[in-house]
């Protein structure tokens, strides 16, 4: 954390802010300063941290434009030319893609055991997919865990299609049986699945969850 509250015997109570080469990250600093001052002078006892925090990294370009799909407008990846569309990628880029960031339950023990993003750094991953809808209700596979739990509702909910899982191996994963559409999959339970799910890979697109302490991103 680069903004905390200095614990030595003498200083505590003292709070800083480091400059970062990006801007965004240097308010990020001060963000994090500015939350552990209110809660010193809130006499707070305890305060929850961020949690824990990875972010995707750079995609290739191929990759990158399957995983808009669903997610942002055509034009998203074109540079903005006019004060509106900055406004408009602005805005987008302060818009969390997570829709569990507070019941997800494998950020929590993430958190709970210290996990590290950057020990698995040069592990390979599946290239992130893009958003499948059914009305409101959303899938985002590259947040699926392979739980099975909505593969096991929607079998016992009889669904005509369901989800299934697909492929064997590493490259296994959940998926709508015969390439059909999501809204096909899930006529029956598709709000159960959403409340069983562990991570927020299927969720409802219009009750995002927010909280002070989860950010946006890492930096900001």
């Amino acid at each position: 954390m680069l903004a905390c509250n200095l614990l030595s015997a003498e200083r505590t109570g003292v709070f800083y802010a480091k400059e970062q080469r990006m801007p965004v990250r240097s308010i990020a600093s001060g963000k994090s300063a500015a939350k552990a001052a209110h809660a010193f002078l809130s006499a707070a006892v305890e305060q929850p941290g961020n949690g824990y925090q990875s972010t995707m990294g750079r995609l290739p370009r191929e990759q990158l434009e399957a995983y808009v799909v669903g997610r942002t407008s055509p034009g998203a990846l074109q540079r903005p030319r006019n004060p509106v569309q900055m406004r408009e990628e602005a805005e987008r880029c302060l818009h969390c893609d997570c829709h569990a960031p507070v019941s997800c339950k494998l950020r929590r023990f993430a958190t709970e055991y210290g996990a590290r993003a950057r020990v698995f750094r040069n592990a390979e991953r599946p290239a992130p997919g893009g958003l499948q809808r059914h009305g409101d209700v959303i899938f985002d596979s590259g947040k699926c865990i392979r739980c099975g739990l909505c593969v096991q509702i929607t079998a016992e909910r009889h669904e005509a299609l369901g989800l299934a899982f697909a492929e064997r191996g590493f490259t296994m994963h959940v998926a709508v049986p015969f390439g059909e559409t999501l809204s096909k999959a899930l006529t029956l339970c598709a709000r159960e699945c959403v409340e069983a799910c562990p991570t927020g890979a299927l969720a409802v697109e219009s009750e995002e969850e927010r909280s002070d302490n989860t950010p946006n991103c890492r930096h900001c």
